[in-house]
């Protein structure tokens, strides 16, 4: 499905990915195929690959020469965890919270 609109999308159009499944190593396999070989994506996020699973996800955008950072990244946490405690307690989400202490993570991508 992603190939063909891919296709028809000029050379010059910006794109963003955002992979929610697969989830783990094929989800980073799946953003580096098609970054390697659409160049108009210029943004990816992939859901649920932090708590410790990104070291692919590193090696994706390392591998590309892009930037990024997962939202389990220790300094990140320090300024915005304590949204994810606040909004998973008011929400009734405590189980949540326990299975996913930094939050479910998400890992972004890009280049300029």
């Amino acid at each position: 499905m992603l190939p063909p609109m891919l296709e028809q999308s000029k050379g010059d159009d910006r794109v963003g990915l955002i992979i929610d499944g697969p989830k783990g190593l094929a989800a980073v396999e799946l953003a580096d195929t098609l970054a390697r070989r659409f160049s108009q994506i210029r943004l990816i996020g992939i859901h649920d690959i932090g708590q410790g699973r990104d070291s692919e996800f590193r090696r994706l955008y390392q591998g590309l020469g892009w930037q990024g950072f997962a939202t389990d990244d220790q300094q990140f946490r320090a300024h915005v965890g304590i949204l994810d405690e606040q909004i998973i307690t008011d929400s009734g989400f405590e189980e949540a919270i326990r299975k996913y202490p930094r939050g479910p993570g998400i890992g972004l991508c890009w280049i300029d």
